[in-house]
């Protein structure tokens, strides 16, 4: 999917774009610079970068070939972005998924690291020989 595609998909789910339109120049170019910015801010929270660590912007064309579930949370969650743009009121439902997705992508690139410490007073004295 490219920029362009999802940005589209975004203005459908708000109602500015009906089945079959395309956007006008200015609206390609805001809705570009509106996923930029949700992008680059998703790239400062740890556990939306995963997929972002390389990102730096994207142009109409670009295809985007990002994680499970990243599609969606951007569709979705640029529809919220924009929709203030376009005095548009979101939906319940398309803000519940926007809200899941993000969720979603945070639960799958959480990872707890724990170090556990032993004092060597307390382990048995033994020599092993793995080869024994």
């Amino acid at each position: 999917m490219t920029a362009l595609e999802l940005i589209i998909s975004a203005l459908k789910l708000l109602g500015v774009l009906a089945e079959g339109e395309t956007p006008t120049a200015g609206e390609s170019k805001d809705g570009l610079q509106a996923l930029n910015g949700m992008l680059k801010s998703w790239k400062l929270e740890k556990r939306l970068a995963t997929d972002l660590a390389t990102f730096t912007g994207y142009v109409l064309a670009d295809p985007m070939a990002l994680g499970d579930g990243y599609e969606r949370a951007i569709r979705y969650n640029l529809a919220v972005e924009l929709a203030p743009e376009y005095g548009k009121a979101v939906s319940g439902e398309v803000y519940s998924i926007a809200t899941k997705s993000i969720a979603n992508i945070k639960k799958n690139n959480y990872t707890v690291t724990v170090k556990v410490a032993v004092d060597p007073a307390l382990l048995p004295e033994t020599n092993w020989d793995i080869n024994a």
